[in-house]
């Protein structure tokens, strides 16, 4: 579990400033910038009966002290860039949610929150992996204001979770 001091959930009201990425950079690394971010969850059950009752808390966060930047290659452009990944991650943590409200949960419910966790999470960084190379890492303007565009659009579409 992410500390709570240690990690800044998502907020549509916060964006992220370079101050947020604390992080030693790597290196001898092409890498302009690293985000940091991932989907937390915890859950409570119980049973009545046969009824099993489940509280799921989700929620994305960012990491500071694993997210870096590259001062010489830092600008507004990038850090929008790094900004839609962390938005990215906050929108599966809204399917996840949905699918947690849609889900019947057993007695198996801790197992059964694991299985869908680790699925969102794959399609989580298959996503993340296909944003970098499709947006060539934030230089291709014309797909970056794309993936923003449909991402803000995602982000409205689930809004109630």
């Amino acid at each position: 579990m992410p500390q709570q001091h240690e990690v800044i959930k998502w907020d549509r009201n916060r964006l992220l400033t370079w101050k947020d990425f604390q992080g030693k950079p790597q290196k001898d690394s092409d890498v302009a910038a690293t985000t940091a971010s991932g989907v937390f969850y915890s859950i409570k059950y119980g049973t009545k009966g046969s009824e099993v009752r489940v509280v799921v808390d989700v929620y994305a966060y960012f990491s500071p002290r694993q997210s870096w930047y590259h001062k010489d290659m830092a600008d507004d452009h990038l850090l929008s860039h790094e900004q839609l990944h962390f938005d990215i991650t906050e929108l599966y943590a809204r399917k996840l949610r949905k699918k947690i409200a849609t889900y019947s949960f057993t007695q198996d419910a801790d197992k059964e929150m694991k299985v869908l966790f680790n699925r969102a999470m794959k399609s989580l960084d298959s996503v993340q992996d296909i944003y970098d190379v499709q947006t060539d890492y934030s230089r291709n303007d014309t797909l970056q204001y794309q993936w923003k565009s449909n991402i803000e659009a995602q982000l409205s579409l689930y809004s109630s979770y």
